[in-house]
């Protein structure tokens, strides 16, 4: 019974923290429609879903393998966890600067590309700095699930997305900056990820790679 009491609090933890984080994002949609014109609310989902396709390259099924094989790890000792660990997250750093560099170059390439205007063009470098963020949170995530914190990954996942909420109200309603606000506080949840999950790092990443 302890082990169904368990897989029920966890499940339960993962799944409000998942309807809520959606929940809260599905709430900035109003919000966009009213302070975005139609044309640069389609700019930013022309962005976005280039994000939404180029996050799989970056997160290369890192979360997937990590869980396959973390199991396995920690059953032979805590250095063989921690080696997997960091493997694991310098091969998904090495995949995010190989993407990111050129991606940074090509924002004006990829801006003729897709119809955006030049004066959007700094949006996509924006949205290669979000995809690097969130790609050195995928490791550090699956190791939370992994070892059963289902409350620290519910707190990470919902504390990121108030983040977001706060920088739309504070770069696109107070400073006025339309869609690049957007994407600032994407970048700023992102950064806020990392942030909290610091501690993650610091007691699993090491100078090792196998």
């Amino acid at each position: 019974m302890g082990r169904f009491r368990s897989l029920a609090r966890d499940s339960l933890a993962y799944g409000v923290s998942s309807l809520l984080s959606r929940f809260l994002n599905f709430l900035l949609v109003p919000f966009y429609t009213h302070v975005l014109t139609p044309g640069e609310f389609g700019v930013s989902n022309i962005v976005f879903a280039l994000v939404a396709f180029l996050n799989i390259l970056y997160q290369a099924g890192f979360d997937s393998a990590y869980l396959r094989l973390a199991h396995d790890a920690q059953t032979r000792g805590e250095g063989e966890a921690r080696r997997l660990f960091s493997t694991a997250l310098w091969s998904q750093a090495l995949i995010s600067l190989t993407l990111t560099a050129p991606l940074l170059l090509a924002a004006p390439w990829l801006s003729a590309a897709f119809g955006v205007p030049v004066r959007y063009e700094s949006l996509f470098a924006l949205a290669a700095v979000i995809l690097a963020l969130d790609a050195l949170a995928v490791v550090p995530m699956s190791h939370l699930r992994q070892r059963r914190r289902a409350l620290h990954f519910a707190f990470i996942r919902l504390a990121s997305v108030v983040v977001n909420i706060a920088g739309n109200l504070v770069f696109v309603l107070w400073q006025q900056r339309g869609i690049e606000g957007i994407f600032l506080a994407n970048v700023l949840a992102s950064a806020a990820t990392l942030l909290l999950l610091v501690p993650v790092y610091a007691a699993n990443l090491r100078a090792a790679w196998d």
